[in-house]
């Protein structure tokens, strides 16, 4: 993942990046980058196929701006790790985004009470220690309804005390349609 600056002349022209960030335990279909988001100096990127706690388990790895800024290459500053992992893939950091102190994270294959491919939204909250070392979420939300392959997690945004999550296989109460 590449780290873009404004110069001072503004956006005009080729720009090259300010820092590049990279997984400390990076591996070959891991996906880094596949997702990305920054709020002020954090940045969160998402690796859906990052297979340290199982197949395809998926990372979303943290990094915060040095204090000599954004450059050079950097590793992450904290891992988030996807919690509850079922049979198969979950693909955490399918989806990522950054408010504060907190970071969302989608599984849109994650598994929910048993129940494979439904899709889990990770909410990790900066414990008091810092965003350092390997991490669980501190919430997790489902669909109340949630079935096999609704997919959410897909996308999520946060806002202030509010997330909203995508399903795009979700079908709607007494409709066919997704």
């Amino acid at each position: 993942a590449f780290v873009f600056e404004k110069p001072e002349e503004g956006w005009s022209g080729l720009i090259n990046e300010s820092a590049i960030l990279m997984a400390s335990n990076r591996g070959s279909g891991d996906f880094f980058g596949y997702s990305v988001a920054i709020d002020m100096d954090l940045i969160a990127v998402g690796a859906r196929g990052e297979d340290e706690v199982s197949a395809q388990a998926g990372t979303v790895y943290v990094f915060e701006k040095p204090e000599d800024g954004w450059s050079g290459a950097l590793e992450e500053d904290a891992k988030l790790n996807p919690g509850i992992v079922g049979s198969g893939p979950t693909y955490l950091g399918h989806s990522v985004d950054v408010q504060g102190n907190v970071v969302v994270a989608g599984g849109l294959l994650g598994t929910v009470n048993g129940v494979t491919q439904i899709g889990r939204v990770n909410v990790y909250v900066e414990p008091a220690t810092g965003w350092s070392g390997t991490l669980t979420e501190t919430a997790a939300l489902a669909a109340s309804d949630g079935q096999t392959s609704d997919r959410l997690g897909v996308s999520v945004a946060i806002s202030g005390s509010t997330i909203a999550v995508g399903a795009y296989q979700e079908e709607a109460p007494g409709s066919n349609n997704n």
